[in-house]
């Protein structure tokens, strides 16, 4: 038992003097810093205390090592680090090192693999971007600390890398190819070549032990534009006629510009050259102008000279003078000579055909052909082919063969219709019997001298007079080349009623209900923008299910062509695809300052079920710029709504000269309950203009829909600034469109570019907004504004920038 105590004493000392020893260890080691070291070895401390922080067991060597490295570290605060003093701490540093198992650089194969890939980048240089993605996951797996960090760098030059490429691309085209010889690029690399090789000084100096200079950054050039300097006589004066010269690449800056000078065939600076400095326009781009540097002094052999300061380079350009060339005899051109006061310009051969231009006495054009019996001469009208009669012009003597091409015949109007007479009701039968091929056609009646009322575009009819009358039936028809128009009168008798005396009947009425369309498909409405005029714009709308109108228009850029009679604007829909299309287009000048303008157009569509779709209303605004849409031949119920869907202007010559009103397209009923459709624009009276209308008419379901039958009238042209014209239609429960127009008090401005028309609705996020304008001197024109809204909760919208000026340039 006495042994037992001992032996229980003997443990309880030994954990006595265990625990005392273990409190002589300090808890936890750390090396001192000071700024004084130097980075490289302050990182090499941080990675040391961060591994210590871990917890990690040390020896009693490593111990004494660290204590070692404080006591010459605090030394070395007190008295100076002298050279011999970091020198022991680097020693001492390295031991810590190798004590903790804490590996400093990367390992040998780790090494090994990344200088592989590197010189791979060398040899295929347009690879640099899958090379870079591999060295970076060979380094992160490795074991080695600072492998990370090196992974994080390598990474940086990576998105550095793609940002010059997409830059260069930018400023110099997709094609870029090198044209020159410039720090290891060669003439011919492609933008992955020249990056690519631009790498690899970057990625050796990232895994070299040196520390990188705090320096200008090496500029990289790749491609000089032009590749030589042609010269050009203009008036007395030796002129490079690109006017500017531009160098692509990257790390271009301000201290790394060259400059530009002229030296002569044996290299020798010509001082009395005095150019402008460089310009840097990007980080890729400089640029060097020669606008006016008369070069008339220059001798044969010059060159234009970039030297660049910080590398010691330069790179020349041939100065190339133009070549004396005999001056041709011009060649005798067959011409005529307009010898009438006024001169319609006409497409074909014959009056009619339709009129593309006027001309005025005097105007000489070339001549590029006749007709068979010389009775009408091809000329060369504003790069198109016009014709004029030869008995109004006169011509000089050089000879000129038959036209290459005659447009085929316009159309000849003609119909029969049986029986010709009758007593009401009589029923007859109409067809068209035009020849000439017409693409289009359109019916119109007239009952005395009230409004015509539209019948339809199809090419055979039949229609029920039901009352006495004399009537008009006019049938208009049109092709590519021109239009035509016939009449028919037809005398219908009045109905002769006996009334036989009948016994007096109880009469119980009968109303039949009128179902309420299922709203099940709601109303959807899409816009788009960037759309190229007169091409079809495939829209993602089925025809199967909706019927669409436009409900927001503009268009931007375009330059008003207003000297010649043509097609003016259209607005065109087409459903015979799978997908709704829309044709917009507006009649501009294309020159090389801009006139090709741009579209934004917003739609409308409503659910097929409870919608129509017409396009065949035809107007000549000039008898009559209101028809009605006859309700025995459109199926129009009495609850519908009819708007503006599209629209085709044609044969218009644009008045530009005084104020008036520019454009009208919208629709109303009139008392009688009868929907009609008015439409003009403002032209010098040719007398020729048409229209070719489209509605879209749709269940006006009360609870849903908010129409507006009276227009937003005598309102200015808007600005966004100003925040156009505010209704009181709330946006958060409606979405809006445009209806219907007019411009009232209007001078259109046609000397320049810009945007031509505009008339669409935005929102603030509370209330809805009109905004309206079309191209006119002054900005004196006043708008009338039809709306149409739809309750958003029967509404699928997909709009982009619907907020805010969406239609804007």
């Amino acid at each position: 038992m006495r042994n037992r105590k001992v032996f229980l004493f003997l443990i309880l000392a030994f954990v006595l003097v265990l625990g005392s020893a273990c409190n002589l260890v300090p808890s936890h080691f750390e090396i001192e810093t000071t700024s004084e070291l130097g980075p490289n070895t302050l990182g090499r401390i941080d990675d040391i205390n961060d591994t210590l922080a871990t917890g990690l067991e040390i020896g009693p060597e490593t111990r004494d090592v660290i204590e070692s490295l404080n006591e010459t570290i605090a030394e070395g605060l007190e008295f100076g680090f002298k050279p011999e003093t970091l020198q022991r701490i680097d020693i001492l540093l390295e031991m810590v090192e190798q004590g903790i198992g804490l590996k400093v650089g990367l390992d040998a194969e780790t090494n090994a693999t990344v200088n592989d890939l590197i010189d791979t980048i060398d040899d295929m240089p347009d690879q640099w971007e899958d090379t870079l993605t591999e060295i970076i996951m060979t380094l992160e797996g490795s074991t080695s600390r600072v492998a990370d960090q090196l992974a994080d760098e390598v990474a940086g030059l990576m998105v550095e890398a793609r940002i010059n490429t997409q830059q260069i691309t930018a400023s110099a085209g997709a094609e870029f190819r090198c044209n020159v010889d410039f720090m290891s690029a060669r003439a011919g690399d492609t933008i992955d070549q020249f990056i690519g090789k631009s790498l690899i000084g970057r990625l050796r100096g990232i895994f070299s032990e040196e520390e990188p200079e705090d320096q200008i950054p090496t500029p990289w050039i790749c491609q000089v534009i032009p590749d030589q300097i042609d010269l050009v006589e203009i008036n007395g004066e030796t002129l490079f006629e690109m006017s500017v010269v531009k160098l692509s690449g990257y790390n271009f800056i301000e201290e790394n510009k060259p400059v530009a000078y002229i030296v002569d065939g044996d290299n020798n600076k010509i001082e009395s050259i005095s150019l402008f400095p460089a310009m840097l326009s990007s980080p890729y781009q400089i640029q060097l102008n020669l606008q006016g540097v008369d070069f008339s002094a220059v001798p044969f052999g010059a060159q234009l000279v970039f030297e660049w300061p910080t590398e010691g380079t330069s790179n020349a350009l041939a100065v190339v003078f133009p070549i004396d060339e005999p001056t041709p005899t011009p060649e005798v051109q067959p011409e005529l000579t307009v010898n009438v006061s006024s001169l319609e310009i006409k497409k074909g051969p014959s009056t009619d055909y339709f009129t593309i231009g006027n001309a005025v006495q005097g105007a000489t054009y070339e001549v590029t052909g006749h007709n068979g019996d010389q009775s009408w001469w091809q000329i060369d009208f504003e790069n198109d082919p016009g014709w004029v009669p030869a008995s109004a012009v006169t011509r000089n003597a050089e000879p000129v063969g038959p036209a290459s091409s005659i447009p085929f015949d316009p159309p000849t109007a003609a119909f029969s219709m049986t029986p010709t007479s009758g007593t009401a009701p009589l029923e007859v039968d109409i067809w068209d019997q035009s020849t000439g091929n017409p693409t289009s056609r359109s019916w119109q009646l007239v009952s005395g001298g009230g409004m015509p009322s539209g019948l339809g575009g199809d090419p055979n009819l039949s229609y029920t007079f039901t009352s006495g009358g004399t009537y008009t039936i006019t049938l208009y028809v049109e092709n590519e080349w021109g239009e035509d128009q016939v009449e028919q009168t037809i005398t219908v008798e009045a109905p002769t009623f006996l009334l036989p005396i009948l016994p007096l009947q109880p009469m119980i009425p009968f109303i039949q209900p009128t179902a309420t369309p299922d709203y099940s498909t709601k109303f959807i409405f899409r816009n788009y923008t960037g759309i190229k005029p007169g091409e079809p714009f495939v829209t993602d709308i089925p025809t199967a299910n909706y019927n669409c109108s436009v409900i927001s228009l503009a268009a931007l850029h375009g330059d008003i062509e207003e000297h010649n009679v043509g097609n003016v604007l259209k607005i065109w829909l087409a459903n015979n695809g799978t997908y709704w299309t829309v044709t917009p287009n507006f009649r501009t000048h294309r020159h090389s300052h801009g006139g090709s303008e741009t579209w934004s157009l917003g739609l409308m569509c409503a659910d097929k079920n409870n919608s129509r779709f017409f396009s065949d209303i035809f107007i000549k605004p000039q008898s009559n710029s209101t028809v009605s849409i006859n309700p025995t031949v459109y199926d129009i119920p009495s609850e519908y709504t009819c708007i503006i869907a599209g629209y085709d202007i044609k044969n218009v010559d644009v008045q530009e000269n005084s104020a008036g009103d520019i454009i009208q397209v919208f629709t109303r009923k009139d008392e009688d309950g009868v929907w009609e459709v008015t439409a003009d624009f403002r032209e010098h009276g040719s007398g020729e203009e048409s229209w070719i209308v489209q509605t879209m008419c749709f269940y006006d379901n009360q609870s849903v829909v908010l129409t507006y039958d009276d227009p937003q009238t005598n309102l200015p042209p808007f600005s966004i600034e100003t925040g156009g014209y505010q209704t009181n239609i709330s946006s958060n429960d409606y979405v809006c469109g445009i209806a219907g127009m007019h411009a009232l008090d209007g001078d259109v401005n046609e000397n320049d570019n810009g945007d031509i028309i505009r008339v669409f609705t935005y929102h603030d996020n509370t209330r809805w907004h009109v905004f309206a304008d079309f191209r006119s001197h002054h900005q004196n024109e006043m708008w009338d504004i039809d709306l149409i809204c739809v309750k958003r909760s029967v509404a699928q919208i997909q709009i982009n920038q619907w907020f805010g000026s969406w239609a804007d340039p």
